[in-house]
Formats: C-alpha cells, sequence, structure tokens
C-alpha cells in the first residue's frame, strides 16, 4: 500500500530504498520500479528495470526517460453473462506489450471481482498465443479463422464450460410410390469399396436446423429435392471423431423429384432401390442399427410409429426461430375425430363406426402451410388451431396417399362452420 501511495504521487522509488525505510539492511533482488498514471481506457502503465541494494539512499527519484519507459494500456473488454470478460484482439500488438497489458488487464478484473477470461484471438494475431499460455490461459476451442483461449481468475477448479462436446449428424429415409428407397455408395469413408448400398447422410452444419440439413444433404449427394417430415429415431455414441460424441437422427423425407444425379466427390453410385432389397443386405442384416432403422422405417410406412414433427416454438432468450421435435399425434390424445390429408385436396372425414362418403367434405387444394397460415386462418375462432392444424398438416403431406392426424374435435367443427 505504501508503494502505490507513493506511486500515484507520481514518484518512483526502488525496492532497496523501501527496504531501508523499512529497517532492513539485506540485498533484494532486482524488481521493475513503477508509476502509475491516468488514462482514458481504464489506465496505462509506465515501468523500467531497476536494481537495488541496502546501501541506496534513502529516496531516489529517478529521472524518467521517454526511450527507456514503455507504456501499456489495459486490454478492452467486454461483460459476459456470467461474471466474466470477453477480449477481442482485433489490433496488432507486440507480445512483450501484450503480456505487460494481460497481466495489468488481469490485476484490475480479479479487483472487480470477475471471475473467467476469454481472449479470442483472430489467426493473423497467433503471435500473441504464447504469451497468454505463460500467462496462465489454455486452449478452448479453435475455428477456423479464430483461436479461444480462456483463464479462471480465483483459481482453482473453474466453473467455465467446456468446448461443444457433440457432432450432429442426419440421415435421410426417402421412399417414392414404388416403395423404393433412395440409396448410395460411397466413394470415401469406412464404406468405400464395401458395395453396400446405405441411405443419405451428413454433418449439420454450425448454426442449422436438422430439417434444413436433411435436405441439404440429400440434394447434395443426389440432387434429389425432398421435403422433411420427421425425425424417427436418434442414436448417440462417443469417441466418434476427434474424442468427441456424436448424435445422429433418422428422417423421414418426401420426395419433391425422381431423376439422380449423383455427387461426383463423395458418391460412387445412387439409385432407387426396391426397399426389401435394400433391408437384405447382409450388412443391414448383421448390423444391429441398420436393423432397428429397417424397422423403424417399414412400421412408419405400415401406419405403425410415429416420429417426432418439427414444432417452432419462441424462447424468451433469443430472437432466433427453433423447432420443437415431438410425438405431436400422441401429445393430443386419441381422438376419433380425424383430420386425413394428401397432397392435392385436403379432405376432412367424420370417422364412426357407419361411416359413408356422403359425410366427406372436400377443400380446394391449397398451396402450403404459410398460404394455409395466412389466408385461412385469419379469423379469430380459427386462429388458436392454427398451430396444431398446421402440424397436422405438415405432416400428413409425408404420405403417398392418406395419413391421419388427430386434431381436436373443435378445430374440425370450426373448418366445417368456415368452409
Amino acid at each position: 500500500m505504501m508503494l502505490r501511495r507513493i506511486a500515484l504521487l507520481g514518484c518512483t522509488i526502488t525496492n532497496g530504498n523501501l527496504w531501508s525505510l523499512l529497517g532492513f539492511s539485506a540485498k533484494i533482488p532486482t524488481w521493475p520500479a513503477v508509476k502509475v498514471s491516468s488514462s482514458t481506457a481504464g489506465y496505462s502503465i509506465r515501468y523500467r528495470a531497476m536494481s537495488a541494494s541496502a546501501n541506496s539512499t534513502p529516496v531516489n527519484v529517478i529521472a524518467e526517460n521517454e526511450e527507456q519507459v514503455q507504456e501499456f494500456k489495459q486490454l478492452n473488454a467486454v461483460n459476459d453473462r456470467y461474471g466474466g470478460v470477453i477480449v477481442e484482439m482485433s489490433e496488432p500488438m507486440d507480445p512483450a506489450a501484450f503480456a505487460s497489458s494481460l497481466r495489468a488487464s488481469i490485476a484490475q478484473w480479479r479487483h472487480q471481482g470477475k471471475k473467467g477470461v476469454w481472449i479470442k484471438l483472430p489467426i493473423q494475431h497467433v503471435n500473441l498465443v504464447e504469451a497468454a499460455v505463460k500467462e496462465g490461459f489454455w486452449f478452448h476451442h479453435a475455428e477456423p479463422n479464430y483461436l479461444m483461449l480462456a483463464y479462471w481468475i480465483p483459481g482453482g477448479t473453474h466453473t467455465l464450460p467446456a468446448n461443444a462436446s457433440h457432432r450432429v449428424g442426419v440421415g435421410a429415409f426417402v421412399m417414392n410410390e414404388k416403395r423404393e428407397v433412395l440409396v448410395v455408395q460411397e466413394n470415401t469413408g469406412r464404406f468405400r469399396g464395401t458395395g453396400v448400398w446405405k441411405f443419405p447422410t451428413g454433418v449439420v452444419n454450425e448454426g442449422e436446423d436438422l430439417c434444413t440439413a436433411a435436405v441439404r444433404e440429400v440434394k447434395e449427394e443426389t440432387a434429389i429435392d425432398t421435403k422433411f417430415i420427421e425425425v424417427l429415431a436418434f442414436r448417440q455414441s462417443h469417441k466418434s471423431f476427434f474424442e468427441k460424441s456424436d448424435i445422429f437422427f433418422m428422417c423421414l423425407m418426401e420426395p419433391l423429384s425422381f431423376e439422380i444425379q449423383k455427387q461426383e466427390s463423395e458418391i460412387e453410385a445412387a439409385q432407387w432401390m426396391p426397399f426389401e432389397e435394400y433391408a437384405a443386405q447382409p450388412f443391414v442384416q448383421t448390423n444391429e442399427l441398420s436393423k432397428y432403422i429397417v424397422d423403424i422405417c417399414k412400421a412408419k410406412e405400415d401406419g405403425k410409429y410415429s416420429g417426432f414433427v418439427p414444432v417452432p416454438t419462441s424462447s424468451p432468450f433469443s430472437d432466433e426461430k427453433n423447432y420443437m421435435y415431438f410425438n405431436y399425434r400422441d401429445l393430443n390424445g386419441h381422438a376419433d375425430n380425424r383430420v386425413l390429408v394428401n397432397r392435392t385436396i385436403y379432405r376432412f372425414l367424420f370417422i364412426c363406426p357407419d361411416w359413408n362418403a356422403d359425410d366427406e367434405i372436400l377443400l380446394p387444394e391449397i398451396l402450403s402451410l404459410e398460404d394455409f397460415g395466412e389466408s385461412h386462418l385469419v379469423s379469430p375462432e380459427l386462429s388458436k388451431w392454427g398451430k396444431d392444424l398446421e402440424v397436422a398438416l405438415w405432416d400428413s403431406e409425408a404420405s403417398q396417399g392418406l395419413l391421419r392426424i388427430n386434431t381436436h374435435d373443435d378445430a374440425l367443427q370450426c373448418l366445417r362452420v368456415y368452409v
């Protein structure tokens, strides 16, 4: 505290002088003299190396030589949501000056009660990595254009979140009206040269929805346009890719085109194959995971299985759109009244023991769910059922024929009145 007060008054003292004032005579190792001055960016510190001995004069005011004095500022940072700070290095900096600024900044953040420190280093500032590591920072994660370093001011076991632990993949079950499935042979990876036909698969990109990724992967590998219907199942595995875990989602897709053009860079061959022929492959029959997928897909085509449909939802923490995937049909129970839909005409039928064709009501073709939502659910009495009916129609469009989807009795009655 004595040293700090003297420095703030604008003078500098050596460690030898300070120890002499305190009554000690032993020789002390070299340490830097310090002067603190005001700065618009927090504060700045100027320092020069000095030596001292117990025989120094009681007060030794050092003449400042600007060529021998180096000045550095506290690093610019923004607060995160968890009591820490984030530093983004946007300007080039000398590693030695960076190390000094980093030490001063950590001291200030410690005084402010901060905990975690994140430093985002663009690839062009990689020369600062060694200096940061020597100050106690560790690698958290890396992206193509930057490296993220982390530091825990309190010391001991930290509570900073770990790097992303999982990679997310998708597979696409696409069946046409002939009960043929879209399959490929890969020219890279574990299946190269094995002769195994498999469903199109791929990795979900950062910031990409599952449903969007599945459509993209099918298009890239086969040039087939598809519509995402639902998640049929998912699998988690570990140490799949550079020690990272993996979550794989099997997705039901509806084909919108049928002419195949294989991706030359990754796909050896692609075709429409009878589902029974695909399921009979030795690899499928002997691989437990593949066998489960076949059984699930067959049950879905037979109308005995329901997957998870994507329902648009909102979040209090973000303005970004997001989807909740769940079994919508079972959530709403098995009602007697159901909506039956195909791709051209929406038929609303009353299902009862003595049902006959006179109970059928026909509606003109609705081109898309967006059209349905905007043009047909505008009245207050219908808008309250918008989410329920939108999901029902979305899921129903998957079938080559008709697919029964549960809905509320009141919603069905509203539609009858509205029509």
